[in-house]
């Protein structure tokens, strides 16, 4: 079975995607199984592709590209303190990648295990995104300091997400999470 694994990323540096590279790298190293790598960009990120591809030929892999940055909700300036554009992206995974489920990554992720044996947990299939709940005690100090309750805090870097669900009980799924994001301010 083939894992599904999707990185997003905005680049005007021209040097965010070698973090990316990173997270591929791990990913490849410790998963057993093939793995299709999607990558969501913007304009930014077009100079990046060929790293990509020399690097999924490297390891025997499959990378597929989506350019999201003419989506309009991505054209708006999100780059605040709190909503980065590149983590953006991965509100339209539904929309851009036809699979049924993709594990996300945030281009910080540095993947130590084998990735096959997430895809494989059956007591996700009714969820629409599942995440790994904040753990150390460091990360439950800092999350209360925000003000937040670090029994109900994920890490959003590392998402599985069963996009055949949202897609069929979602389809505005993108534009309900932007109405949403400026209806609310949060910290």
């Amino acid at each position: 079975m083939k894992l599904h694994v999707a990185i997003c990323f905005t680049d005007d540096s021209g040097q965010h995607y070698k973090q990316a590279l990173v997270t591929a790298i791990s990913v490849f190293e410790n998963t057993k199984s093939k793995v299709c790598l999607h990558i969501l960009h913007d304009d930014t990120g077009e100079n990046s592709q060929k790293a990509f591809a020399d690097l999924c030929k490297r390891y025997n892999q499959e990378v597929k590209f989506y350019n999201v940055g003419g989506i309009p909700e991505f054209s708006k300036d999100c780059n605040d303190d709190s909503f980065f554009l590149g983590a953006s992206f991965r509100l339209a995974l539904q929309d851009v990648v036809h699979e049924e489920r993709v594990i996300y990554l945030d281009t910080d992720i540095v993947c130590m295990i084998d990735l096959s044996g997430v895809n494989s947990i059956d007591d996700i299939d009714d969820c629409y995104i599942a995440a790994v709940r904040a753990g150390r005690n460091d990360e439950a100090k800092q999350i209360r300091r925000i003000g937040l309750h670090s029994d109900s805090y994920v890490n959003s870097g590392v998402l599985v997400m069963n996009l055949a669900k949202l897609r069929r009980d979602y389809p505005d799924f993108l534009q309900q999470c932007y109405r949403l994001r400026h209806e609310k301010k949060y910290k």
